[in-house]
């Protein structure tokens, strides 16, 4: 009898453990495909955190460039006032470009509406994102995305002699 009972448990045991092998197995997929979307996520992460950075540095450039194009008596001082604002913001980094204005859509003007002076600028700097992340077809050219802001402040030293 025990010589019965003997060979029953090594058959359990064997059993036991081909059950165990081929759960492991199962295992080491789900593993795998973990890995994969854990690396995908922080990739998406950095790439969205690296675009953050470069908005808040963008975003201060702009409000200090717009801020002290205010200050300026004309256009062309209010530009150069606006523009060494900008190279204040100089980010050493080969990963987010320093901050230009637009000069395209720079304005030093009076609201006909309201009939009060302002000034607008706008900002845009570059981030290269080391892995790119395609989204519903989105395609980032280059590695690069641009950033902008955009700033109007009221204009405080207005020279009202040439203004009138």
């Amino acid at each position: 009898m025990k010589s019965v009972r003997y060979i029953s448990n090594v058959q359990h045991s064997a059993k036991r453990r081909s059950q165990a092998r081929r759960g492991s197995g199962s295992s080491f997929v789900e593993l795998t495909v973990a890995v994969g979307i854990i690396t995908a996520m922080t990739i998406f992460a950095v790439d969205s955190c690296l675009v953050m950075v470069a908005y808040g540095v963008n975003d201060r450039a702009c409000r200090d460039a717009a801020r002290a194009a205010a200050q300026g008596a004309d256009k062309s001082q209010a530009l150069n006032l606006a523009k060494a604002a900008t190279d204040m913001h100089d980010f050493l980094s080969n990963v987010i470009d320093q901050p230009t204005i637009d000069e395209s859509t720079f304005t030093y003007e009076t609201d006909p509406a309201t009939g009060q002076p302002h000034v607008t600028v706008t900002t845009r700097t570059t981030v290269k994102v080391p892995a790119p992340v395609f989204l519903m077809g989105a395609k980032i050219s280059d590695d690069r995305l641009s950033v902008a802001s955009q700033y109007t402040f009221p204009i405080v030293n207005l020279d009202l002699e040439t203004s009138s």
